[in-house]
């Protein structure tokens, strides 16, 4: 597509990372130290940057419950992002690490949100790129950031990093047993962390599990599941028991309904109910009656089911009531009413601007606002105020 130098080094000093991303050709025509790009080339160079790199997102918006609206917040997150992590801190404020940009591959930036000021402001960089990691608070108010990359032929990460929030470091603090991406972690009722699942380089699938020590900051070895898997749900019970559901074995190209629970005194893994629907990227919430929602994921298709969790029986109920399209990829945060709200996500080519609103009373979703950009792989975090903060994503799938 390049047909020279000069026009590769055009491409690199256009690369800007706003919001949409529109460029006017006319501000490319400079003259400056170098051959002055052909026209036809540039031309060619904007459209292929303007649909690029306008599909992924540097934008934010805030839902408030109280007006049922978005609002398109004025200050970007700095850098273009999917498959990053939104952990909120202790003091109210969201620490946002790492993704994928499109161009650059897996990021190490970070930023932080703070909901005074709806600033986002850059706080360093991690020691290592990642994206498809897990960012965890700890009970000292820490984060620990561990797994990740893995996409276009990175190795997974095996190095685990501390964030610090007092002073926006971030510190190296041990070595997975297994260096994985695609996992997921969860924070123990005893301030441990599960770090469970995940993939290796060769696409095998993981089923050895890992416990992370916050006190002795030492990883080790837990249980292992009786099914590797990734892009699945993992999620507390009321009791404070991890449970893993559904999910994708890549290798065997097999999405699962299968689940499994860990048990905290033994750190073995017990298999339990299945789904209605084989399921991987799908929302997964623990309602205010200790029921699990399951909404929405894709298996051979999207789905616009929803499933319910009964942790007494051990059995999952299909709902009667469906999202208002079906949706993966997309975001599920319970209000603190105890509603949740479900964002965006995609349908095949088609990326949602759509939200719904279930309501656990009545086991029913009605539709809600639409986001100001359409937009799947985001992040959605509750804030101290009730409102929720949607970050990034992509705008376009291609």
């Amino acid at each position: 597509m390049f047909k020279n130098i000069f026009t590769l080094i055009a491409f690199m000093q256009i690369v800007v990372f706003s919001n949409n991303c529109y460029l006017n050709k006319d501000d490319l025509f400079k003259k400056g130290d170098h051959e002055q790009v052909k026209r036809n080339e540039i031309l060619e160079l904007v459209l292929f940057t303007q649909y690029t790199l306008s599909a992924y997102l540097n934008s934010a918006e805030l839902y408030d419950p109280n007006s049922n609206s978005f609002e398109l917040l004025p200050s970007n997150i700095g850098a273009v992002r999917i498959n990053h992590t939104a952990t909120s801190l202790q003091d109210g404020r969201i620490l946002i690490t790492g993704g994928y940009n499109g161009v650059d591959g897996a990021l190490s930036d970070a930023t932080i949100y703070d909901p005074g000021t709806k600033v986002f402001t850059k706080v360093g960089n991690m020691n290592f790129k990642r994206n498809f990691h897990t960012a965890t608070l700890l009970p000292d108010g820490t984060v620990l950031i561990l797994g990740g990359s893995c996409s276009a032929g990175s190795v997974p990460i095996g190095e685990a990093e501390i964030f610090n929030p007092s002073n926006g470091t971030f510190s190296i603090v041990g070595n997975l047993n297994i260096p994985r991406c695609y996992n997921e972690s969860i924070l123990l009722n005893n301030g441990k962390v599960l770090i469970v699942g995940g993939e290796r380089l060769d696409q095998s699938g993981i089923v050895a599990s890992e416990i992370y020590d916050p006190i002795a900051k030492s990883f080790s070895a837990s249980g292992n599941l009786a099914r590797s898997r990734r892009s699945f749900g993992l999620v507390k019970k009321s009791d404070g028991t991890p449970f893993v559901i559904g999910g994708y074995i890549t290798q065997s190209n097999l999405v699962i309904a299968y689940t499994e629970t860990y048990n905290t005194g033994t750190g073995l893994f017990s298999t339990g109910a299945q789904m209605n629907s084989y399921r991987r990227f799908f929302g997964v919430n623990l309602l205010g009656n200790n029921k699990i929602l399951i909404n929405g994921g894709s298996g051979s298709i999207s789905y616009d089911s929803n499933e319910l969790y009964d942790p007494v029986g051990d059995s999952f109920a299909v709902l009667n009531s469906k999202l208002t399209v079906a949706r993966s990829i997309h975001t599920s945060t319970l209000l603190n009413d105890g509603r949740v709200i479900v964002v965006g996500g995609h349908e095949y080519e088609t990326v949602w601007p759509k939200t719904d609103i279930f309501n656990p009373t009545t086991n029913t979703n009605i539709q809600g606002p639409d986001l100001h950009v359409p937009r799947y792989g985001h992040t959605a975090n509750i804030l101290p105020n009730g409102q929720v903060l949607i970050v990034g994503g992509r705008g376009r799938f291609l």
